[in-house]
């Protein structure tokens, strides 16, 4: 475990949040817990904010969806 592999975690699940439309979300930097003989690690993450924002285009007949997103 070193910081460039929290990195890539951290960038996983912002990335995760963002393609799933968690638009507002954010993510906190990680807490580790180490194991006594410090040969685990729990990684814990939180994040703020976990809600999914969805737009639905009713009644849009000029404009295709993927161009008013």
């Amino acid at each position: 475990l070193n910081t460039d592999r929290l990195l890539d975690l951290s960038n996983a699940i912002k990335n995760f949040l963002a393609e799933n439309r968690y638009l507002a979300s954010r993510v906190s930097e990680p807490t580790i817990e180490l194991s006594a003989d410090q040969k685990a690690a729990k990684v814990i993450f939180s994040i703020e904010n976990p809600y999914r924002y969805e737009f639905l285009f009713d009644g849009n007949q000029t404009l295709s969806s993927e161009f008013l997103i």
